[in-house]
């Protein structure tokens, strides 16, 4: 379980003693490094807080439980919250520097600084909050601007979103403490799912069809010839309206065609990767099903009325009778008379 892998590491940390008195939920990535590093084996931070009032986070090898290069990074106040593993680097394809790889630990203290961690170098950052922090920081896209933002929230109670400069993308995402039903793993680089950009933008989906394209990543290592991989993926409206469920056998993209719900409504659409293993994986995106229908139906009514008058104003008057008025000057009277008359 966590709490048995975090008690364990916590031993293998202070050498058989137990010198953290709280060590805060563990989680799993995987680091880009160099040297003995670059297998990109399965690796574990933890962050610790002690009784003399200071903190620590530690990046542990998944295999042997060792301490990484460039490891602990100590701080100057406990550290209570879990982790955030991001890639803050820009990993836009079609090319990736060697120095864009690897994960970046973000996690604050109570000495009311958040500290940005290079997972291959060890060099931090900090920015100063000016107040304490026990929660986990999270990222999404928060502006809309197609960039990653970070949500920081304080033990004041204030709210901040700090802006980035790297690109966002669904598999950056930690929008909460717990990714999905159990998922505890930075899914850039490793495995996961995402909804396409040109299907997540928020519309009016019209009718009772839409089409939705989901990409499955696996970037396991471990994977060979005899590797057999089997991608659950199950798309739901809301949290109780199931339109698809079926089973993959390659990562790729996928184009889905889905059910409307029956109803008009606002919803957020989920997209969940279950994995053999018991791991979920989840991408969404929010939607409206039929709401402005009723922008058509003006249309209807107006467009007739304006196609009739338009051509109610090329009818020729051919058959209309004119009213004239005519000014006659008669010489018995010597005065001006009206001569009414049709034609």
């Amino acid at each position: 379980s966590t709490a048995t892998e975090a008690l364990m590491c916590a031993r293998e940390i202070s050498g058989g003693r137990w010198r953290a008195t709280m060590v805060a939920q563990c989680f799993c990535g995987r680091f880009t490094l160099r040297g003995q590093y670059r297998t990109r084996q399965r690796q574990m931070v933890v962050s610790t807080a002690t009784s003399r009032g200071y903190g620590g986070v530690y990046a542990l090898d998944g295999r042997s439980g060792k301490v990484l290069p460039h490891f602990p990074v100590m701080a100057s106040g406990p550290i209570v919250a879990s982790a955030l593993l991001v890639n803050l680097n820009n990993t836009r394809p079609p090319s990736l520097p060697e120095s864009s790889k690897g994960l970046h630990v973000i996690v604050p203290a109570h000495d009311g600084y958040l500290y940005l961690i290079s997972g291959t170098t060890g060099c931090f950052e900090l920015i100063d909050l000016g107040e304490k922090c026990d929660s986990m920081i999270l990222a999404d896209d928060m502006t809309g601007n197609g960039l990653l933002d970070l949500v920081v929230t304080t033990l004041s109670g204030s709210v901040m979103v700090y802006s980035t400069t790297t690109p966002f993308h669904p598999l950056k995402a930690w929008t909460s403490r717990t990714k999905a039903l159990n998922g505890a793993t930075a899914s850039e680089g490793h495995v996961g799912i995402s909804i396409e950009p040109e299907s997540r933008s928020p519309r009016d989906v019209r009718g009772d069809r839409f089409r939705m394209l989901v990409t499955i990543h696996d970037e396991r290592i471990g994977k060979h010839k005899s590797f057999a991989p089997r991608y659950i993926v199950t798309v739901l409206i809301g949290t109780r309206i199931i339109v698809f469920n079926g089973i993959f056998f390659e990562a790729k993209t996928y184009p889905l065609e889905l059910h409307a719900p029956l109803e008009r409504l606002y919803a957020n659409v989920r997209v969940i990767l279950s994995l053999p293993t018991g791991q979920h994986y989840e991408d969404s995106t929010s939607l409206s099903f039929n709401m402005h229908f009723l922008e058509t139906i003006k249309y209807l009514l107006v467009i007739p009325f304006v196609a009739v008058m338009i051509a109610l104003s090329f009818v020729r008057k051919d058959h209309t009778v004119q009213y004239s008025q005519t000014l006659i000057y008669d010489r018995r009277s010597r005065r001006y008379v009206t001569d009414d008359y049709d034609y």
